[in-house]
């Protein structure tokens, strides 16, 4: 019986391992649909939690790249990394191969990519916390992340007060903001640069833990019945 449980239990522990190291490797994205909300649109762009899965897995993104377009259905290959401490394989940023902050009200904070990410995390919470866009905000709000890792201040007709609030908000809050997920294309890829909570990531995680676990105790259950029978 012990040696039966102990197989049972190494081969739970390594599903676990597996489930952990999901994100490890490349990862495919796909984006399925905007989440239905009032006002999920914003200077004719989606704006505020896109649906989509990693792997198959159904997650929530947002989205912070304004750079590169992508339709309903679409799907890439994309490197999973982190908002803090930041990957240096993300897309935004003072990096030779990334694209540098360009808006003006920025440029003189010479920010480092941590502190551009942790700007990007501290808005991007915020539309993460307001899963039906009760406030209001998720045009504002992505607009802003677009102001920061993109050109979307360009827009004078969309750069509006809110969102210039948002971005100086976001700036005064450059420090530590907690972890995002970050999904960067492959550099050959089309596809957009999403963030998820890290929740999303344990989503995986917890179906493989708990069909492991239900394997686990039909192990025990199957062995229970030899040994009240005297079989040890």
């Amino acid at each position: 019986m012990k040696r039966r449980f102990l197989v049972a239990f190494l081969g739970f522990t390594a599903m676990l391992a597996l489930a952990v190291a999901s994100y490890a490797g490349d990862v495919m994205i796909k984006f399925t649909n905007p989440k239905s909300a009032p006002h999920n649109t914003y200077g004719g762009f989606y704006v505020g939690i896109y649906l989509g899965t990693v792997n198959g897995v159904q997650t929530e993104f947002v989205c912070d790249d304004f750079l590169h377009d992508i339709t309903l259905g679409q799907q890439w290959s994309a490197v999973p990394g982190s908002t803090n401490p930041v990957t240096g394989g993300v897309e935004f940023g003072p990096l030779p191969l990334g694209v540098p902050i360009t808006n003006p009200a920025l440029l003189s904070s010479d920010l480092t990519q941590q502190q551009e990410y942790n700007m990007i995390t501290y808005l991007a919470d915020q539309i993460f916390a307001d899963q039906d866009n009760s406030h209001g905000n998720w045009g504002y709000l992505s607009w802003a992340i677009w102001s920061i890792t993109d050109h979307a201040w360009d827009n004078s007709t969309y750069y509006t007060a809110p969102v210039q609030y948002d971005v100086a908000q976001a700036l005064a809050h450059d420090n530590n903001n907690g972890d995002l997920n970050v999904f960067t294309p492959d550099p050959n890829t089309a596809g957009q640069e999403f963030l998820s909570t890290p929740e999303a990531s344990s989503v995986l995680l917890l179906g493989i833990f708990l069909a492991a676990g239900a394997a686990l105790l039909l192990t025990k259950k199957k062995l229970a019945t030899p040994e009240l029978l005297g079989d040890c």
